[in-house]
């Protein structure tokens, strides 16, 4: 089975990650408070990014690369926020020039539904992002770690993206035996989830395919 050590993130090389465009307002306190479920860091302080942007960012060191990546999968759109601070939202790069920490040919996330059916020892809704950050990094490296999210189920869900097709194969196949947190757990499906899917019901029976195209297709190109 692979595990952490047998495959590398395809971008961090080195335990270091860069903030883009952070508000003179953010204190490094501010940082250092939300990074903590992800370990200690270090400051390598404010820069430059120069040329056509010249945007600001601010360069912060982990322990390890792994929890760099952790950072990187859980915390990318995190809102920091305090007293007198007006709510900013994160945006973490791999890179000392700002690009995006993200595929150029992204594969679909997998869920996991919480709570479901009351089953005690079920994947919960209550579990942070770094605990399956560390249960799912088994498989492979994550693209982002989420929960509470809503992918059309009553119950909320559990969501994570893998790099590779062949990591998210793995981790749906191996689940349970990913993480030895997992193995005493009732068993639990991992299905894909297509974010594009808009699920609908309760049109009636006189409700047609042209109806529903009338409806929709003012937001876009609609594929069936």
């Amino acid at each position: 089975m692979a595990t952490i050590h047998d495959s590398p993130h395809p971008l961090l090389t080195d335990p270091i990650l860069y903030l883009a465009d952070p508000p003179k307002r953010i204190k490094w306190y501010h940082l250092e408070e939300v990074f903590r479920p992800c370990g200690a860091i270090s400051s390598g302080g404010k820069s430059t990014v120069y040329g056509k942007s010249n945007r600001k960012r601010w360069t912060v060191r982990f322990s390890s690369v792994y929890l760099a990546e952790m950072a990187l999968a859980t915390l990318q759109g995190a809102t920091v926020t305090g007293p007198n601070l007006l709510p900013w939202t994160m945006v973490i790069s791999h890179s000392c020039t700002l690009e995006a920490a993200f595929p150029s040919h992204r594969i679909f996330p997998q869920f996991v539904r919480t709570d479901l059916n009351g089953t005690p020892g079920h994947i919960g809704a209550e579990e942070d992002p770094q605990t399956l950050f560390k249960w799912f990094r088994r498989a492979g490296p994550l693209v982002s770690v989420q929960t509470d999210v809503n992918v059309g189920y009553p119950q909320r869900a559990i969501v994570v993206e893998y790099w590779n097709e062949e990591h998210a194969n793995l981790a749906r196949i191996k689940k349970n035996a990913l993480h030895e947190d997992m193995q005493h757990r009732p068993a639990f499906t991992l299905r894909t989830y297509d974010p594009h899917n808009l699920y609908c019901a309760g049109f009636g029976a006189t409700f047609t395919h042209k109806d529903f195209v009338g409806a929709f297709s003012e937001f876009g190109p609609i594929n069936q």
